[in-house]
């Protein structure tokens, strides 16, 4: 036995104290007293008092001793040292996103946090806990932590993942703490049942036959009519468990009430389709639909479809005299919102994607979007090339670059007169200067005429050297259109390439011209700030539900992109069967010395002794009577 706090045992001063007080406490003693009527009293009450035996006062003192004894063992905290009493435990807690169904209010993940906790509570003092958690990521939470306070607290901070991930990488852990020490018990937390184990504990916390219904990923498909569009959106339903009846709803953007709504006969484990045909639609941005069922798991009880095309979609303004086959183009491409202004309008105007400047140039480059200049008839402070001159007459006409850049075969891909060799006559064209990084699509009398880079504040720059309507061949071709459609690309690379991803995918963002930081803020609140100063953010999704990545412009506006990631379809399951789990090796006995520090029973024996040197004294006191 050793002591905690051996200080405590300055409490037995109290001992002798006692005593001393017992051997020199006032006595009782006669006294003459002259009063007739205080003698009568005093008469009176002596032949009511009973004479008190000795013992009593002596069974007080021991009381008080002992209590004084036990009050300061009590202090000092004596601990016993039991040899192989403690355990070593570790915990592999599934934390995936099966884990969140929910029954009676409890969801699985918070019952398997129950029972570690129940395990560590029942164990000797002195085990050593290790837990390993499989959440977002695969992570040991803490190892051979002694105290249990400690370790409760950790594991009650844990929050429950979303994403589907096996075992194997936590089975390693386990296995590496088993083969350091064969002693250790390892316990497994999990929703899945397995087809047997050996040197380890499974926790099952999946409540029986706990019913799932489950949208898959829904489709949207948009068919343009007249005057707006006929959309068709279908999924599939599916049962894991029970036949039943659903009903699902369909909305469009913000919409409060339903836009149209089915009811839908589900067999188990049969997947049943849906469709909702949808006449007379604007420009939409977000397609929702839900399960109006209750069951365990709300984390598919929805699917939404966020339109890529409208995620994307870019604002230009067109600064030209004669804008017609540019505008035309641009709207062909797929831009939507162009806006065109007359030269003598052009104010630097702010709060568009792209600037098209034909056959004018700016004082100042625009500091919030990419720029194309179309016949430039003179340089501008900014850009990355040279003005030098207009060229007339030229002998040869517009070729395709050979080139075998990367960079120019992207830009050529589609383009049928680059496949073709095809060459447009032409009847004047602007000779420049090129600075660093530039990538040339077209030539004439080996000058560039159509050329791609950036300008020195890192926007994106498209220049046409030549004016397009001096060559009809090539303004009229298909290879017109392509071109523009592939600049656009260029200029805008899709903030993002999809809107719809599966929990644990990596989204790429496209850090696009003018964006001078951005925010990412997941389902569940979670904020992050990537850093902009690459060409592509790549951020894990590792919840259920919709991101909205916010970009800020140099312009000061903000622009919004929203993406939907869903739950995978492995985690959708109430439970599986999976293979058997196995840590191998010879498991040994023993473990770490076990503590045995209770001081429960040294209270309870004072509370006894308290009472019964309380009932003495009142005894004392009766008979004084």
């Amino acid at each position: 036995m050793s002591l905690a706090y051996p200080l405590g045992l300055l409490g037995l001063i109290g001992v002798p104290i006692l005593i001393l007080i017992y051997i020199i406490k006032n006595q009782y003693t006669e006294k003459v007293i002259a009063s007739t009527y205080l003698w009568e009293l005093s008469e009176r009450f002596l032949k009511k008092r009973l004479p008190i035996s000795r013992i009593v006062g002596i069974i007080s003192l021991i009381l008080q001793i002992l209590a004084v004894v036990f009050a300061s063992l009590a202090l000092a905290q004596p601990v016993f040292t039991i040899p192989d009493a403690g355990g070593v435990y570790c915990f592999v807690l599934d934390g995936t996103g099966s884990m969140n169904y929910e029954a009676g209010g409890t969801t699985r993940f918070d019952a398997g946090k129950k029972e570690i906790r129940s395990v560590i509570k029942n164990s000797m003092k002195g085990s050593a806990y290790t837990l390993v958690y499989v959440g977002d990521a695969t992570e040991t939470v803490f190892e051979y932590v002694s105290d249990k306070d400690r370790a409760i607290a950790m594991l009650d901070e844990l929050e429950v993942g979303y994403r589907a991930d096996d075992l194997n990488k936590a089975w390693e852990t386990a296995q590496e703490f088993f083969d350091s020490d064969p002693s250790t018990k390892v316990y497994l937390i999990t929703d899945k049942r397995y087809e047997g184990t050996e040197n380890v504990t499974v926790v099952n916390v999946a409540e029986e036959r706990a019913d799932n219904f489950s949208l898959s990923d829904i489709e949207v498909v948009t068919t343009p009519t007249e005057n707006s569009s006929h959309i068709t959106v279908s999924g599939t339903v599916m049962s894991y468990v029970n036949d039943g009846d659903v009903e699902i709803s369909l909305y469009f953007d913000d919409e409060t009430e339903p836009h149209a709504t089915v009811p839908l006969e589900v067999l188990a484990l049969i997947p049943s389709a849906y469709t909702f045909e949808v006449d007379d639609v604007a420009d939409f941005r977000a397609v929702r639909v839900t399960l109006g069922t209750e069951d365990g798991l709300s984390l598919d009880d929805e699917a939404v479809y966020y339109n890529v095309e409208f995620e994307n979609s870019s604002r230009t303004l067109l600064v030209s005299e004669r804008p017609f086959f540019l505008k035309a183009a641009l709207i062909a491409a797929g831009t939507s919102q162009v806006t065109v202004i007359d030269p003598s309008e052009y104010e630097g105007q702010t709060g568009y994607d792209l600037f098209v400047f034909e056959q004018f140039m700016p004082e100042t480059l625009p500091a919030d979007g990419a720029v194309w200049f179309v016949n430039p008839q003179s340089g501008v402070a900014g850009s990355n090339f040279s003005y030098q001159g207009s060229q007339s007459a030229p002998r040869e006409g517009l070729a395709y670059s050979n080139s075998t850049n990367s960079g120019v075969r992207n830009l050529l891909e589609g383009v049928p007169g680059a496949a073709a060799r095809t060459e447009y006559e032409l009847k004047q064209y602007v000779k420049c200067g090129l600075g660093a990084k530039f990538s040339i699509l077209l030539t004439c009398e080996g000058n560039p005429m159509l050329f791609t880079g950036a300008t020195e504040s890192g926007a994106r720059e498209v220049v046409f050297a030549f004016d397009p309507r001096d060559s009809a061949p090539f303004i009229l071709s298909a290879d017109f259109n392509v071109l523009v459609d592939n600049l656009l690309d260029y200029t805008f690379p899709p903030v993002v390439e999809e809107t719809g991803y599966v929990c644990g995918e990596t989204l790429a963002v496209n850090v696009v011209a003018g964006c001078t930081s951005m925010r990412i803020v997941s389902p569940n609140g979670k904020e992050s700030f990537p850093d902009t100063s690459v060409p592509i953010v790549e951020y894990t999704l590792n919840e259920v539900g919709t991101y909205d990545i916010e970009l800020y412009m140099a312009d000061g506006s903000v622009r919004t992109i929203n993406v939907y990631s869903s739950l995978a379809e492995a985690e959708r399951a109430p439970s599986e069967t999976e293979a058997m789990r196995v840590i191998y090796g010879t498991p040994e006995s023993g473990g770490r010395d076990g503590v045995y520090d209770d001081l429960l029973y040294l209270f309870i024996i004072l509370a006894l002794l308290a009472a019964a040197e309380y009932g003495v004294y009142c005894y004392e006191q009766y008979q004084l009577r």
